[in-house]
C-alpha cells in the first residue's frame, strides 16, 4: 500500500540554540482524467481536432489580416479572400484522418 505525504517538517537549530521549524508542504495530487467510454473516443478525437484545427485558422488570419492592414490603408478588405483560402489550409494540416480510426 502506498503511502501520501502531505507535509515534512524538519526540526533545525541555529548557532545560538533556538529552535526552528521548517515545514514543507506537498500538492495533493487531484483526480486524473478519466478514460471515455470506447465508442466516445473516435467523437472526443474529431472534436479536438476541430478545436484545434480552428485555432490555427483564426491566428493564422489574424497575423495576415495585421500585415495586410500595415501594407497599405484597407489592405485586409483587398487582401480578405487569400488571406481566408491561406488560413483555412492551414487549419485544414491540423485534421489527420486516420488519427479517428486509431484512437482508443
Amino acid at each position: 500500500m502506498k503511502t501520501r505525504i502531505e507535509k515534512v517538517t524538519i526540526v533545525e537549530t541555529d548557532a545560538a540554540g533556538a529552535k526552528t521549524a521548517v515545514v514543507h508542504r506537498y500538492r495533493k495530487k487531484g483526480k486524473g482524467r478519466q478514460k471515455p467510454s470506447g465508442w466516445l473516443a473516435i467523437p472526443e478525437a474529431v472534436v479536438w481536432q476541430g478545436l484545434d484545427a480552428g485555432t490555427k485558422t483564426i491566428g493564422s488570419l489574424r497575423g495576415s489580416h495585421r500585415r495586410s492592414n500595415v501594407k497599405r490603408r484597407n489592405g485586409w478588405l483587398m487582401d480578405v479572400g487569400t488571406n481566408v483560402v491561406k488560413a483555412v489550409s492551414r487549419g485544414r494540416k491540423r485534421i489527420k484522418i486516420q488519427r479517428f480510426f486509431l484512437a482508443k
